[in-house]
């Protein structure tokens, strides 16, 4: 495609083969986690994608690390600690189990609500991958458009699937 030289033109084509394309990489790339197989495979056909459409030079792919299990993967061991925390209560050591509960307010506060990445330390790393490309102006920039998404799939809340909807 290269440099734009005329207005771009959304089609009734150019929207299905978007819809298209979701659906192929949902169907051949399941389980896409950060980290996995799958995951790369579909930045490479996204690459591959965007290889056609953006300025040939432009595209390229960036790999990050990340950690992926400690968004959730920490919530039943604060939970654990909760229960023992209940029990240190009944059996009447208010002082261990204020300090546990406090424990467990501030992790899923500082993990959950406040992103701080306290816990990402006790989780294995994982490869991820951006895929970016540009389609440069022929003449002057009158604007600068940037669309982002990921292609990566997260882990399933599982409380939140297996609950009955009201």
């Amino acid at each position: 495609m290269g440099k734009n030289k005329s207005e771009p033109e959304i089609t009734r084509d150019n929207v299905q083969h978007v819809f298209n394309l979701t659906d192929e990489i949902v169907e051949r790339y399941p389980n896409r986690l950060t980290g996995t197989r799958a995951c790369l495979e579909t930045a490479m056909r996204l690459k591959e994608e965007f290889s056609r459409n953006c300025d040939h030079t432009s595209v390229d792919i960036e790999e990050f690390t990340c950690r992926p299990k400690s968004f959730l993967k920490y919530i039943p061991v604060i939970v654990i600690i909760g229960i023992i925390c209940s029990f240190l209560l009944l059996f009447r050591y208010p002082v261990p189990a204020l300090i546990g509960f406090a424990l467990v307010i501030f992790a899923f506060y500082g993990q959950f609500v406040r992103y701080w990445h306290l816990l990402d330390p006790l989780f294995p790393k994982a490869r991820g991958y951006n895929i970016h490309g540009r389609i440069e102006p022929e003449g002057r920039v009158k604007q600068q458009v940037i669309l982002s998404a990921h292609h990566d799939a997260a882990y399933v809340f599982q409380l939140i699937a297996h609950m009955p909807r009201f």
